[in-house]
């Protein structure tokens, strides 16, 4: 009996492969469609990775910082900013020797790194530039570098006022430095928290306001820095102005020649 099934079997699929011919594939006639990689969906992987809850923990201890030095009055953090822009405000702080603060100077110094370190970490993502590290070592490596950067930025200029004999008007420069550092430490820290922390698209133009703004401000910076320098001066040092350009000056292009490669 079941040889008999299989026997009928065999007949039943000889005779449909004998009576219809074999099948050949033929061009569709609807569009095939190829799965692409959305870019916006690539964006937003990304901004999931960078937001991480140490770096809400760090923008929340500097917003708390921010708020501290704003509230400590006598600390002289609101007269700091205010010198940015107004020279009688700058030559008072310089007077009564509250301008040249230890203390102060200690605590917007590191606060000024954190910024610049996180602006770093966010352009990393913004341009897309692999690093096989994870986001905390990025941070870490940002904060080292800007450290060592400006710390050696400020040794320099100390270094080149003992070698020209103006060490008062090197000191008044680098009081200008540490004035700005408190202003980009207060002025980037809202668009940076903003580009961190919402959607894609205004992430995006958020961290490139950031940008912008650091960009006026240290432009404004410099050209404050050799007002002061040529003020304070009897008579005008001309290799010190160009020691002191060479500092400010190449590395602001060099970040300005990176960025517009980049964009």
């Amino acid at each position: 009996m079941a040889e008999d099934i299989k026997d009928f079997n065999s007949y039943v699929i000889k005779t449909l492969n004998d009576s219809f011919p074999n099948l050949k594939e033929r061009q569709t006639i609807f569009q095939i469609r190829e799965k692409k990689i959305d870019k916006l969906q690539t964006k937003n992987l990304l901004v999931e990775q960078n937001n991480t809850s140490y770096s809400f923990l760090i923008f929340t201890l500097l917003f708390l910082i921010l708020g501290l030095l704003f509230k400590q009055k006598l600390s002289g953090f609101s007269l700091m900013l205010k010198s940015c822009f107004n020279a009688k405000t700058f030559d008072s702080l310089l007077k009564n020797g509250r301008f040249i603060n230890k203390s102060l100077s200690i605590t917007v110094f590191p606060l000024y790194v954190c910024v610049i370190a996180l602006m770093c970490q966010k352009a990393i993502y913004v341009f897309n530039i692999e690093l096989h590290i994870s986001n905390f070592f990025i941070l870490l490596a940002g904060i080292i570098v800007v450290l060592i950067f400006s710390f050696t930025k400020l040794v320099l200029m100390k270094i080149f006022g003992i070698l020209f004999s103006n060490k008062n008007i090197v000191s008044f420069y680098i009081s200008n430095q540490i004035s700005f550092f408190a202003l980009d430490f207060t002025v980037l820290l809202l668009p940076l928290f903003c580009s961190f922390f919402l959607k894609t698209n205004i992430a995006e133009v958020a961290f490139y306001i950031s940008c912008g703004l650091f960009t006026f401000l240290s432009l404004i910076r410099v050209i404050r820095g050799f007002k002061i320098l040529i003020k304070k001066s009897n008579s005008f040092h001309l290799y010190l102005f160009l020691y002191l350009c060479s500092v400010e000056i190449v590395p602001l292009l060099i970040a300005i020649k990176v960025l517009s490669t980049q964009i």
